[in-house]
């Protein structure tokens, strides 16, 4: 059986930037349902370095790949990889907010391949180039 922590706990006390508020499922009541699926967010929120592959997630919850994906379609609608590309986009999205680190830097750490994967995602998930959120979170501070 696996530990289970509510993730709400570790980030109750962040304030995120209003134009990266939305519906998170780790927020949704049905997450706490299966330990697995938690366990999985919480892997993925607090991994250490470049973000994890589905079989480092799979070995580390000691669960089948197919057994996951299920179980994530099942709670969050989605595969755990589209969960994970999802978070690595907020987790840049934040890091241009917070650092003035360059978007290549913030590409790789995010664990994007290059800066045109990460451009090309990000506009997808969010509507705005990478340079282009950075902008508007500058501006929409200073107002």
């Amino acid at each position: 059986m696996i530990a289970f922590r509510s993730i709400d706990d570790d980030f109750s006390d962040v304030e995120q930037p209003a134009n990266l508020r939305s519906e998170s499922p780790w927020l949704n009541a049905a997450v706490s349902d299966d330990p697995y699926v938690a366990e999985l967010l919480h892997l993925a929120r607090n991994w250490h370095g470049e973000p994890p592959t589905i079989k480092e997630l799979c070995k580390r919850l000691s669960i089948s790949r197919r057994s996951l994906e299920q179980r994530c379609r099942a709670v969050l609608g989605r595969s755990p990889m589209k969960e994970i590309r999802r978070f690595n986009l907020e987790r840049a999205a934040q890091m241009l907010v917070e650092t003035k680190s360059p978007v290549k830097s913030i590409a790789y750490a995010c664990g994007f391949s290059n800066p045109i994967h990460l451009s090309v995602a990000f506009r997808r998930q969010f509507g705005v180039s990478p340079s282009g959120f950075r902008r508007n979170s500058l501006h929409a501070v200073s107002d």
